[in-house]
């Protein structure tokens, strides 16, 4: 399989049309790099419930690229470091019954955040307004989020869910993972552990920039997507006649959702040397 390094991501880079810049080398420049955001315990803030680091092994890659704004649910809803472990917690109606009527009129979600030593602390209420709270003051131009996999705040499809017995019933996101996912269609969402090797992170940072020159270009729709004929004509068949009818009746927000979700579904199905290969650079 055809693969590219970060010396080879560099040239693509540098050989890419972008919109917004008159040469592409400059895209590495600090007031320039791509806005992603990231859960704050991947980029080496000590924030995790039991004080210790989880640094992303390739951090140091992801932040030469791309302008990186750390966050941590946990600590922004108010929980100290260190702090009793969560996790997350699916209700039967039989176990809100016994909790008391009025607390089963106010939680119609069965699925809460709670201490896993003490049940009775729950912190789902603080943690989704958090969630409300962080995509509000999200800077406009970010167009990813990598998250924490497994976590009760930050994990996509990946974290455990207990019972009220404490047995795993389930895998599914985190408090804030779910929010995004809902609220923020055109965000980018990725877990660390699709960013171990200089392969996978160099599909995600050309995905970042490309996202990032096209959302936050000031031309036209019709402009941009004429501009951008030469990677769409990559994406699927169906995926290209839904981006034509969207250029064509000027549907700016539905266009940057099924834009974002060709180019995430194209670096899913090859790898960015086998996409290098196929651009007319």
């Amino acid at each position: 399989m055809e693969k590219i390094s970060l010396l080879q991501l560099d040239q693509l880079i540098a050989d890419f049309p972008l919109i917004n810049k008159s040469s592409s080398k400059s895209i590495i420049k600090s007031a320039i790099k791509p806005s992603v955001a990231i859960s704050a315990c991947l980029n080496g803030e000590v924030v995790r419930y039991d004080g210790q680091q989880k640094s992303l092994d390739t951090k140091t890659v992801l932040n030469h690229y791309l302008h990186l704004s750390n966050i941590c649910p946990e600590v922004g809803s108010g929980m100290p470091v260190p702090r009793p472990p969560i996790q997350l917690v699916q209700y039967s109606v039989q176990d809100l019954e016994k909790k008391s009527k009025q607390y089963l009129s106010e939680h119609t979600k069965t699925i809460h955040v709670v201490e896993r030593d003490n049940p009775q602390r729950d912190v789902s209420e603080a943690l989704q307004a958090f969630s409300q709270k962080s995509l509000q003051q999200l800077d406009s131009k970010t167009v990813a989020y990598v998250l924490k996999s497994k976590s009760p705040s930050c994990g996509i499809q990946s974290t455990p869910v207990f019972n009220s017995q404490g047995e795993t019933i389930a895998i599914g996101s985190g408090i804030q993972a779910d929010y995004f996912i809902r609220n923020a269609p055109t965000l980018l969402l990725i877990d660390e552990t699709k960013l171990i090797t200089e392969e996978q992170c160099a599909s995600f940072i050309f995905s970042c920039i490309v996202l990032s020159d096209f959302f936050n270009s000031e031309e036209s729709l019709i402009f941009k997507h004429e501009h951008y004929h030469f990677l769409i004509r990559l994406f699927l068949e169906q995926q290209q006649q839904i981006l034509n009818q969207l250029s064509a009746h000027n549907q700016a927000n539905d266009y940057k959702i099924h834009f974002k979700q060709s180019v995430e579904d194209l670096i899913n199905r090859k790898n960015l040397g086998q996409i290098k290969k196929l651009l007319p650079l």
